[in-house]
């Protein structure tokens, strides 16, 4: 989305050659402020990945403390403060009751003129028309989807033909070595209940 892929390879496939967009609009990012909601491992992953590229990073996650985000090299903030500081917001935080929607017309609303919303976490992060109302306005200057609510997102989706609009089939996660990390899991954490051993990544309460 920083630089305008989607249109520049539209422009080049039909036999143009160029800039499709004008260079107002193509970003470095070394010139923008990165906001990331959700620092766990994948949001962390993310942040230490941004850093070559000299992005200021700010961090949103209210399960952690802001000495974390500190010692790890980032910038903490709020919310609010994330979403007007930021140039870029990329999304990476689980769904539930506290983030469904977190994305809605009041926080679009927050963020800068032009900026960028990525969402790689779950598509009801984000509220479907908020975000297309926003991306048709002009208020923010693009998206990279892959995932949406609801999913498989329909044929007639604004979304699809938006120029500013980069989309995948929810495919962040697909690659051999994620899916042999995920098999050798799940069957690691099959093995320990079997030996009555203590279990990782508990979330609802039970107990080997």
């Amino acid at each position: 989305s920083t630089r305008q892929v989607f249109s520049n390879s539209q422009f080049v496939r039909s036999g143009k050659w160029g800039l499709a967009v004008p260079l107002a609009s193509m970003k470095t990012l070394r010139d923008m402020t990165v906001g990331v909601i959700g620092f766990g491992r994948i949001g962390r992953e993310v942040c230490q990945r941004l850093l070559p590229f000299k992005a200021k990073i700010l961090v949103y996650d209210p399960g952690v403390s802001d000495e974390d985000v500190k010692e790890s090299g980032f910038h903490p903030r709020n919310l609010s403060e994330l979403l007007t500081q930021s140039d870029l917001v990329t999304l990476h935080c689980p769904s539930n009751a506290e983030t469904q929607r977190i994305m809605n017309r009041k926080t679009i609303n927050q963020m800068k003129a032009g900026s960028i919303l990525i969402n790689l976490g779950r598509g009801d992060l984000v509220e479907t028309a908020a975000l297309i109302g926003a991306l048709e306005s002009g208020h923010l200057g693009g998206a990279a989807l892959d995932v949406f609510d609801p999913e498989p997102v329909p044929a007639d989706s604004p979304l699809l033909r938006l120029d500013n609009v980069v989309v995948a089939s929810h495919i962040a996660s697909a690659s051999v070595r994620a899916v042999r990390t995920l098999r050798e899991t799940a069957a690691n954490i099959v093995a320990r209940a079997i030996r009555g051993e203590p279990l990782p990544n508990i979330v609802n309460g039970v107990k080997a």
